[in-house]
């Protein structure tokens, strides 16, 4: 049990230095496409930098606690425990406060994506051929006659 707890925590490390040196752009869900693969890596990643917060509050209360050890008196050492369970408490649910508001995030960024595009207006439309004729130079009117003509413009 000991043995995985180690591995676990040396991965949480290895992943919270990959995300610190990524500048966590894997973490925020920075390009994420509407497939259900991309999806799911992103969702796969939020868990996993949970993961490591976690790991990371673990050790961090496991160092304390060995410093703890070096108090000389028995109030001292228990107050300091103390600080030290409450601040790997406050870590542990702050990885869970940025993992909800992580999947929020990606939720909506889905929902943008998948919503359907604004049709195009035969009136915009329009407007981009009359633009790119204005381009033209010469064969700007010939090119704004073929565009009036085919969007019934007189």
């Amino acid at each position: 049990m000991q043995h995985r707890k180690r591995n676990r925590r040396w991965l949480g490390w290895g992943l919270a230095l990959s995300l610190a040196l990524t500048g966590g752009a894997f973490a925020t869900g920075a390009g994420v496409g509407v497939g259900k693969d991309a999806l799911k890596a992103a969702q796969r990643r939020i868990v996993a930098e949970r993961e490591a917060k976690e790991d990371k509050a673990a050790a961090d209360y496991d160092v304390a606690k060995a410093r703890c050890k070096d108090a000389r008196s028995d109030t001292a050492r228990t107050a300091c425990l103390e600080h030290a369970k409450v601040q790997r408490d406050a870590a542990v649910r702050q990885a869970k406060i940025e993992r909800v508001e992580s999947s929020k995030e990606l939720k909506v960024r889905v929902q943008e994506a998948k919503k359907p595009k604004a049709p195009e207006t035969p009136a915009a439309r329009f407007a981009a051929e009359k633009a790119r004729c204005e381009l033209l130079g010469l064969e700007r009117d010939n090119c704004l006659a073929d565009a009036r003509k085919r969007f019934n413009k007189a």
